[in-house]
């Protein structure tokens, strides 16, 4: 386990969120400290690893439905990312990996922010891959139907 998304609750009932990088080691697993603010807890939302993905980046967005989305540059099966959805209660699953498809046309490590529009689709953009190696920018639903070459 690398990073941790975390949450933290405000008085008023919205939350603030962000990743933590890499810890301490202890007994080689991460160890982080934090100190919520009077009126706040600290909740962790998700560990990353290499079922998921590795080192989620960029902010993450809160979709119209209420769950967050962000991206990991790296994992999990051929180490060139995800997009990944995580419930304010901390149920976390992978929409879309990857690189699945020979000469990576959809791109790979996905990086920087997603962005929502009204329709509920979230664009985002990849480093590499694509036709001229130079990364793609796509477009992907909730549920995981992903377009490229937009």
């Amino acid at each position: 386990m690398d990073f941790l998304l975390f949450a933290i609750h405000k008085s008023d009932n919205r939350i603030a969120s962000g990743r933590f990088g890499k810890g301490r080691r202890l007994c080689n697993h991460p160890v982080f400290h934090a100190l919520p603010l009077p009126g706040q807890t600290f909740t962790v939302l998700a560990s990353f690893g290499d079922e998921f993905g590795n080192n989620p980046g960029g902010p993450l967005v809160q979709g119209l439905d209420g769950n967050f989305y962000g991206v990991t540059p790296y994992g999990p099966e051929f180490g060139v990312g995800t997009i990944f959805r995580t419930t304010p209660a901390g149920t976390l699953t992978t929409i879309y990996q990857f690189c699945l498809q020979t000469g990576c046309p959809d791109g790979y490590q996905p990086y920087g922010a997603l962005v929502q529009t009204l329709d509920g689709s979230f664009y985002g953009t990849t480093a590499l891959g694509g036709a001229y190696n130079g990364g793609t920018v796509y477009k992907i639903t909730p549920s995981g139907h992903l377009h490229y070459n937009l």
